[in-house]
């Protein structure tokens, strides 16, 4: 299956502290432009892509175009993904309106870190945990019948990884939900500064698969990478391998130049940094979740 991220808003409302975003785009949120979406994604219907990912360094939902860009996916025969912490007011209405109208898959893919206040506020701040609750099972029950999945996924460290159990047993009171959790990476990227390195050391779990911890610093225990490499395109078209090169701005290709991403995907310099991506051999490769 042909699939690509689309990076439709830097924006967010959270400020969770394994998420580098925070650091790095908070500050000038970005959002693509209608024109520029559209015409991505009749680039990639072109091309026969299946699977658009509309999200990767914010929160999508706070586009105030969203609901229309599902639609959109939808209508050009492309299934969605679309991540999201629901941690903010949601127009139910339009949601319901556009979730009618979509054909092909849109899967939610929700992440919910605590399942109490007080924990939340160890791991985030401006998230209510009650809200993405209500949120949640709100959303769960508008789509009912409709062409929409979920997952929810919790992302463990030393603050909630005693309290699993709790945080499913919440999740699964909003409905028939899919449940998992995943051990914390570090997000952090190869610019990584010291107090950086410091606060994940702080909030790693007892164990982690990902990483090791020897003095507050940080080693990866990844050796190849390959589910996170994919073409991830920015809001202005820009395109890189992961989602780490787009957050420090060093892609050198864009698809709304080159009206092809297939174009971009076969260039021997793209070819040779994807070769290099999966044997975590990039400078972005420091250990991501």
């Amino acid at each position: 299956m042909k699939l690509a991220m689309i990076d439709i808003s830097t924006a967010c409302s959270a400020k969770c502290k394994y998420c580098l975003h925070q650091y790095r785009n908070m500050a000038k949120p970005k959002f693509m432009t209608w024109e520029n979406f559209t015409r991505i994604i009749a680039i990639l219907k072109g091309e026969g892509y299946e699977y658009v990912y509309p999200y990767l360094s914010g929160e999508p939902l706070l586009h105030k175009e969203y609901w229309d860009m599902i639609e959109h996916i939808s209508i050009n025969e492309m299934h969605s993904n679309t991540a999201s912490k629901l941690c903010f007011e949601i127009d139910f209405e339009r949601a319901e309106q556009a979730l009618w109208r979509v054909n092909k898959m849109a899967h939610f893919d929700i992440t919910i870190d605590a399942h109490t206040q007080d924990i939340q506020d160890n791991i985030s701040k401006g998230i209510k945990t009650d809200q993405v609750f209500s949120n949640l099972k709100k959303l769960y029950e508008i789509a009912q019948g409709k062409n929409v999945t979920f997952s929810v996924v919790t992302v463990v460290n030393k603050f909630n990884e005693n309290h699993l159990e709790r945080i499913r047993d919440r999740v699964k009171s909003c409905g028939d939900l899919k449940w998992a959790s995943k051990p914390m990476g570090y997000y952090m990227g190869y610019k990584m500064q010291d107090e950086d390195e410091e606060l994940i050391a702080g909030m790693a779990p007892s164990n982690s698969t990902r990483f090791t911890i020897n003095n507050g610093r940080l080693t990866s225990n990844m050796k190849v990478c390959r589910k996170f490499l994919k073409p991830v395109v920015g809001v202005n078209g820009e395109v890189t391998i992961c989602c780490h090169d787009m957050l420090y701005h060093e892609s050198k290709w864009n698809i709304l130049q080159t009206g092809s991403l297939d174009r971009i995907i076969s260039m021997e310099n793209y070819q040779y940094a994807l070769r290099c991506g999966e044997k975590m051999k990039l400078e972005i490769c420091k250990g991501c979740n």
